[in-house]
């Protein structure tokens, strides 16, 4: 009896241990200049290929942006971790899904394009129940940037709104 407990208290400690080193040392880097795009810094949702005022559900507008934390590197990748602040506001919506693609264009120290990234953010509209309308509303979507340490170091960053239609 005594051995099957001490098999079982050395499983269990053996089983919580880490016989590898699994940390990766990450270096604080300098965050790149972050610029919104002047042609895309506004995006308008439109049921239809039209534009159609009666048509369009809303217009968000890159206001702001924020680096999470520190912007870091490994031995393998840069990582940044930006908010972006959108105020949307309703004209004619059909739900209050909002959903806006978005674009990064990293440059380097040279004004070179080094690379680009996509993404998505999605909200929700606020609703007044008081007017009984959806009111303009701050969306705030974050977009995780990771960029090879193989390709040129990021000296800047543009982003703006893909308008698809």
């Amino acid at each position: 009896m005594k051995k099957l407990l001490l098999f079982f208290t050395i499983i269990y400690f053996v089983g919580c241990t880490n016989f590898t080193k699994t940390s990766i040392d990450h270096t604080i880097i300098d965050c790149p200049n972050v610029f919104f795009s002047s042609e895309n810094r506004i995006f308008v949702d439109n049921s239809k290929e039209n534009i159609d005022l009666n048509e369009v559900n809303f217009r968000a507008l890159l206001n702001n942006y924020g680096f999470v934390g520190n912007c870091y590197s490994d031995e393998n990748y840069y990582y940044y971790n930006i908010d972006l602040l959108s105020i949307v506001e309703p004209i004619n919506p059909s739900n209050k899904s909002i959903d806006f693609p978005i674009f990064t264009l990293m440059y380097d120290a040279k004004n070179q394009l080094i690379d680009k990234k996509y993404f998505r953010i999605t909200g929700e509209l606020d609703f007044n129940n008081e007017i009984n309308k959806y009111i303009t509303t701050d969306i705030v979507g974050n977009i995780n940037i990771i960029h090879d340490v193989k390709k040129k170091k990021v000296s800047s960053i543009t982003i703006g709104f893909i308008n698809l239609k």
